[in-house]
């Protein structure tokens, strides 16, 4: 089972926003590297998104803190699931699709996230990584 709760640094701004750091890197290269990262560190085979795929984000949040996501089986998307602050709205238009490309512009944060495999949650905010596989999301009783 893999780790939860391990402790990582993060910048406040690097979470909220696109920083130098992540813009002066190429796209792709930051995909692919900083996905098998984290893949690799939690003992799981990587299942990246395929370009054009969407995801779903809800918009309004981007900038409260913890940036929280989660990733289901769901034919037509990527499956991920991202939102901002404590709770997830149950509201039809709380999440707005985008493709998997474009997320660098609104949380950059969560591209080493995106090869989870589906079934896996994550919980970050300044300092703090949780990461977790969640049964419930693939139906598992």
């Amino acid at each position: 089972m893999p780790a939860r709760g391990r402790l990582r640094s993060f910048n406040r701004n690097s979470l909220r926003t696109g920083v130098d750091d992540w813009r002066s890197i190429p796209r792709d290269l930051i995909l692919i590297e900083t996905q098998e990262g984290v893949s690799s560190r939690f003992g799981v085979a990587g299942s990246p998104p395929v370009a054009g795929q969407k995801l779903g984000v809800a918009l309004a949040t981007v900038g409260k803190l913890p940036i929280n996501g989660l990733r289901i089986c769901l034919d037509g998307t990527c499956g991920w699931f991202i939102w901002c602050g404590k709770d997830a709205s149950t509201a039809p238009n709380f999440y707005q699709p985008l493709h998997v490309e474009h997320i660098a512009g609104y949380l950059p944060s969560v591209i080493p996230y995106l090869s989870l495999p589906p079934g896996y949650r994550f919980h970050i905010a300044e300092g703090y990584e949780d990461v977790w596989f969640d049964s419930t999301l693939l139906g598992d009783k």
